[in-house]
């Protein structure tokens, strides 16, 4: 009795389960569809490059010695003018103090030569004398200079002392270095009376071109922006020594932007100077931005077989950094009265296909050749015609019965 309820209820279910398969089997799935017309098709030609701003310079040290102030951050805008960097001139400063007391000095002498003209040769004897005397003394000053230089060189090397101390006694070398060689411009000075007046003013103008020409040169420890721009790199930070000559940041003119891409050579009949073309970047792919061509190299790189194209971007510059990827697009072959589908109604098949609605309102696979399988719209070389209906493939497989619903690109048009 109970084998026989047991089949009973197996019978039952058996039943019910083949009941809900030939309900599915004959329910129809509604679907989106897509109406194909003839219409224009221009072929788009694309490349990936990058971009370049206008024109970019390195901004160099023209003297040497440690960055004590440096501005502008990248990414910065400066203007012509602006502070960029301060390199420490207290040495080149010492140097100025100098050599205006040694121009002050030519002055107050050749001053005092004028009143005291009737001088004899023995007074001028004595302050050479006296002038030598502070020479012989600066020159064992530097003597035993040099000699503690080396001991603490060897020190330095060693790594019993911090660099900092050899770096001290350099400096206080070269400001000896200074008092000395104005020591010697002082005796120089000292001559007999007959030629006194004439190179006393000698000494004066020599003296004056010095210190005109240092403050010159402490002019360059000051570095500017040479012209509007951009930051684009920083290569130093504070507190780094520079040597003269040795790139300091780099700074980009931004008042025009350009994407440069190499295009295969196929396509040159194509893409000509003032031609237009639409590019994008990755970080903002749905903002088109028109440019035009400006540039198209004279050579073919003969290992890819690509042309240099650069194209100038027109507007959204703020948009665009320096060495952005961005992809670059130009109209190609038009053609008119073309079969055009969308590309999401392809099927991902090795042969390209789409699905179409058959006369008994199953659907069918539907072999097509295609010019470009990859674009975002596919033009059909065989296969379709205008007034057929494509059907969406998303969740589809041949012999469902389906009710199509036209898409509002399909009313649109692309």
């Amino acid at each position: 009795m109970k084998k026989n309820l047991f089949i009973g209820i197996g019978l039952v279910v058996f039943i019910a389960v083949v009941f809900m398969v030939i309900q599915n089997q004959t329910k129809s799935m509604d679907v989106i569809g897509y109406k194909i017309e003839d219409t224009t098709y221009k072929e788009m030609i694309s490349s990936i490059g990058s971009v370049e701003y206008d024109k970019m310079v390195e901004i160099k040290a023209e003297v040497s010695g440690t960055i004590k102030d440096i501005y502008g951050e990248v990414g910065t805008k400066v203007k012509t003018g602006d502070l960029l960097a301060k390199i420490d001139d207290r040495m080149a400063r010492i140097e100025l103090e100098e050599l205006e007391t040694n121009s002050n000095v030519a002055k107050a002498r050749y001053e005092d030569y004028k009143k005291s003209y009737s001088q004899n040769e023995q007074a001028i004897h004595d302050q050479r004398v006296l002038q030598e005397n502070e020479i012989a003394t600066l020159e064992l000053e530097r003597s035993q200079l040099h000699t503690k230089i080396q001991e603490t060189k060897t020190l330095v090397e060693a790594g019993a002392l911090p660099p900092k101390d050899l770096t001290n006694l350099n400096e206080q070398l070269a400001a000896l270095e200074i008092k000395i060689q104005s020591a010697y411009d002082r005796l120089e000075s000292l001559r007999s009376p007959v030629n006194a007046d004439q190179e006393l003013k000698a000494s004066i103008e020599a003296a004056d071109a010095k210190v005109n020409k240092q403050k010159m040169l402490l002019d360059k420890y000051t570095v500017k922006a040479p012209m509007d721009g951009v930051v684009i790199e920083r290569l130093v930070e504070l507190g780094t020594f520079v040597q003269a000559g040795e790139a300091i940041m780099k700074i980009a003119s931004d008042n025009h932007k350009y994407a440069v891409v190499d295009i295969d050579e196929k396509y040159l009949n194509f893409v000509v100077v003032g031609k237009e073309a639409q590019i994008t970047t990755e970080a903002y792919p749905d903002d088109v931005v028109k440019g035009t061509v400006v540039f198209i190299s004279p050579e073919v790189d003969k290992d890819s077989g690509t042309v240099r194209v650069k194209v100038k971007i027109n507007e959204k510059t703020d948009l665009f950094l320096q060495n952005m990827s961005v992809k670059v697009e130009f109209v190609g072959q038009v053609y008119e009265q073309a079969i055009v589908i969308p590309g999401e109604y392809l099927i991902n098949d090795e042969t390209p296909a789409v699905y179409i609605k058959d006369e008994n309102g199953k659907v069918v696979k539907q072999k097509i050749v295609v010019a470009n399988k990859n674009s975002k719209n596919i033009m059909v070389l065989k296969g379709l015609s205008a007034g057929m209906v494509i059907l969406h493939p998303e969740k589809l497989e041949e012999g469902m019965e389906v009710n199509v619903t036209l898409s509002e690109e399909s009313e649109k048009g692309l």
